[in-house]
């Protein structure tokens, strides 16, 4: 088994402490598309490659060949998105835990939400998916999968839960304002902005979908 994998899609990656111990420990690097040019401002390469490489020019897909990367060719262009074709490739090599760098698609929403809402891909089964940027990141929750999260930080933090499926119901640790199995509708924004009380906390689901989005803050944040 691969152990954690990265995933790096083209959006911005903010080179943080929060960051690089998420990727610390990972046994392969997926690029997709222009993910590769995110992964060598890093100091890193990618294991495999992918994509439609409409946003990465010959020159650096084959100086990426040329560092050992090998090149799965995009097998529907037209239909998934390259980030949906590297969560999928993670999942054949043995992933066991996936993290996402450069979810956040800068000047195109529809990107960004497309990204996130992708951790959702049953293809993907109850493999723990998290998306980190910066001094965010963000993890998916569902009952029956991975249903709980707990992160890591400093007091005042903020934690939020957005539900994804029509309603969930959850249960917090560690958070200012607690909830106990409570029932909550997608588009409902009480568990928007909690915070953690101390260095940890966070949520569990026992039914539904949702997102859960831990944003760092204070010194050391960045």
């Amino acid at each position: 088994m691969a152990g954690l994998v990265v995933v790096a899609l083209g959006g911005p990656t903010p080179d943080t402490p929060l960051l690089r111990a998420r990727i610390a420990d990972a046994a392969l690097f997926i690029a997709a598309d222009s993910g590769a040019r995110r992964l060598a401002a890093l100091g890193l390469r990618p294991d495999l490659l992918t994509g439609d490489f409409d946003s990465l020019t010959a020159a650096q897909r084959e100086a990426a060949e040329r560092a050992g990367a090998e090149v799965v060719p995009h097998p529907e262009p037209q239909q998934t998105t390259d980030g949906a074709v590297a969560l999928r490739l993670a999942v054949e090599r043995g992933a066991r835990s996936i993290v996402v760098l450069g979810a956040h698609g800068g000047e195109r929403m529809d990107h960004s939400l497309g990204n996130l809402l992708a951790f959702f891909d049953p293809a993907l089964g109850s493999l723990p998916v998290t998306a980190v940027d910066g001094h965010s990141e963000a993890t998916a929750l569902r009952a029956g999968g991975r249903a709980s999260v707990t992160f890591e930080g400093r007091a005042g933090d903020y934690v939020s839960l957005l539900p994804v499926s029509a309603a969930v119901r959850v249960s917090t640790q560690g958070l200012r304002w607690p909830l106990a199995d409570a029932s909550l509708s997608r588009g409902m924004s009480r568990a928007l902005s909690n915070e953690l009380l101390g260095t940890s906390g966070g949520y569990a689901l026992s039914e539904g979908a949702a997102l859960a989005v831990h944003v760092a803050r204070g010194p050391g944040a960045a």
